[in-house]
């Protein structure tokens, strides 16, 4: 059997609705060549089912797990494509010929798209596009915002020479990851397409402003950007925050 282009690696947790939306976008992709592999973490609703229902089902494995980056860990162990994409319970594929068109345009290490931020009714808010070109993901774009994990492919062998995600994040893992690879070296190419909808109802919407939150994105920092430029950025933030002229 070829190798696939992709493997998409889907975390899902009762989510039932969400995995349904996400399945379905999977199953009509105009573009075949994929793997879909589902890591669930002991779900009790119809998840399992739903699942099993799509032909492009490759691997489901449904057992606990300690939080979504072990079980995207758990994906990445089983994935065969060239590239992997995490596309999480709730998230779904922006149409039916997003996996074709990225097929042509996918050069570098990381192949990062555009996002489509959905919002709860309870917002108020419309969708919200997100575009990235390489003008934008600078230091300063890096030190407060990150690429979005549901629009940026990621090739298979960086795990390996990188490793995988940091289990110990709960909210910010992906974070932490494309910042270790980035600065290591890594090629980091654009799509100027939208690639998945994201719903601003996952953890990390959650969670946004939390103790935990704050915890973990002062541990990346530190981390990955030296005390110089720490001090530094909290200083230009202050005024730019102050003056309203903060830019990514």
């Amino acid at each position: 059997m070829n190798k696939p282009l992709y493997s998409i690696i889907t975390v899902c947790l009762n989510n039932e609705q969400g995995l349904a939306n996400t399945s379905q976008s999977i199953q009509t992709q105009t573009y075949k060549n994929f793997e879909w592999i589902v890591i669930d973490g002991a779900s009790q609703d119809n998840s399992l089912a739903i699942a099993q229902k799509n032909a492009a089902l490759t691997h489901l494995i449904s057992e606990p797990d300690d939080g979504i980056y072990h079980a995207m860990n758990k994906g990445i162990a089983l994935a065969q494509g060239e590239y992997c994409l995490f596309l999480n319970s709730g998230d779904w594929l922006y149409d039916d010929t997003v996996l074709a068109e990225a097929a042509t345009q996918l050069k570098g290490d990381l192949v990062a798209g555009w996002l489509t931020v959905i919002y709860p009714e309870k917002f108020n808010k419309t969708p919200k596009l997100r575009r990235l070109d390489l003008q934008d993901v600078r230091k300063k774009f890096l030190y407060h915002r990150t690429l979005h994990h549901q629009a940026t492919f990621i090739k298979r062998e960086l795990f390996d020479k990188h490793g995988g995600y940091d289990q110990g994040y709960k909210i910010y893992g992906d974070w932490d990851f494309f910042l270790r690879v980035i600065n290591r070296g890594v090629s980091l190419e654009f799509i100027k397409k939208c690639i998945a909808n994201y719903p601003f109802d996952g953890i990390s919407s959650t969670e946004l402003g939390t103790k935990l939150s704050k915890k973990e994105i002062e541990s990346i920092r530190n981390r990955h950007f030296s005390m110089a430029y720490r001090a530094k950025r909290t200083v230009i933030d202050y005024f730019e925050n102050k003056l309203g002229t903060r830019g990514y």
